[in-house]
């Protein structure tokens, strides 16, 4: 299994072009402005959807303590993370990958 990197799909994008009528540089630009537009969104507690892929949300974590074996408990603070989840077409499109260990 390959780990797929923002430069790797941004290659991907520029050779899968006909024409090459937008820059590797553009491409960038868009990608990295559509992340941080998640990133704000969710900021504000807003919900996410990208059809064809899934939906973003904020989950609130409540307080909790913590036992790891051979560790003294540690208190966990009451925090917020984010979730993703794939859409159904995502989700069909992967069920039978094969996944290497």
């Amino acid at each position: 299994m390959e780990n797929i990197t923002t430069n790797k799909i941004i290659d991907r994008l520029y050779k899968d072009q006909l024409e090459k009528k937008i820059t590797k540089k553009s491409m960038q630009s868009v990608i990295s402005a559509f992340v941080l537009a998640i990133r704000e969104e969710l900021k504000q507690g807003n919900k996410v959807s990208v059809a064809g892929l899934g939906t973003f949300t904020v989950k609130a974590k409540p307080a909790a303590i913590r036992k790891l074996p051979g560790m003294p408990a540690i208190n966990v603070p009451a925090h917020t993370v984010a979730k993703f989840s794939a859409s159904k077409y995502l989700a069909d499109e992967v069920y039978n990958t094969k996944v290497g260990d």
